[in-house]
């Protein structure tokens, strides 16, 4: 629902704000022991990462298009990888522990683009005249 009002808004905040919580809903889905809750968030993560790819693909022609293409094969690809090695294997330490910061962080960066997708920044402005 969220991820469909942000690319519709098209404006570039909006598309930020939906990637960033994608990603979001990706790394958060990591915390979950049930198959069926990580499975829900993994799908809608990149489910809305898809749905931007598209509208920035179709928004532009010729290049761009061909490198959303490559970029969500790429992705395709690391998934699949990653989905391969981690069920044998666990990452390291260090991994985890930048997987919670880099988790964090986007959850953080979540409050200034809500403000942007909101327009409060335009309204504060206003009120200086």
């Amino acid at each position: 629902g969220a991820h469909a009002l942000l690319v519709a808004d098209g404006r570039w905040i909006a598309v930020v704000m939906s990637v960033v919580l994608a990603l979001t809903q990706l790394m958060r889905a990591r915390v979950f022991q049930g198959v069926g809750q990580r499975l829900w968030l993994l799908l809608v993560g990149m489910a809305a990462l898809g749905a931007v790819a598209v509208a920035v693909g179709v928004g532009v022609g010729g290049v761009t298009s061909v490198a959303v293409v490559l970029g969500l094969l790429w992705t395709a690809m690391i998934v699949v990888g990653m989905g391969v090695w981690l069920p044998n294997g666990r990452p390291s330490p260090f991994w985890g522990r930048a997987a919670d910061i880099l988790e964090w962080a986007l959850i953080v960066a979540l409050v200034p683009l809500a403000l942007g997708v909101l327009e409060v920044y335009a309204w504060v402005r206003g009120l200086s005249g």
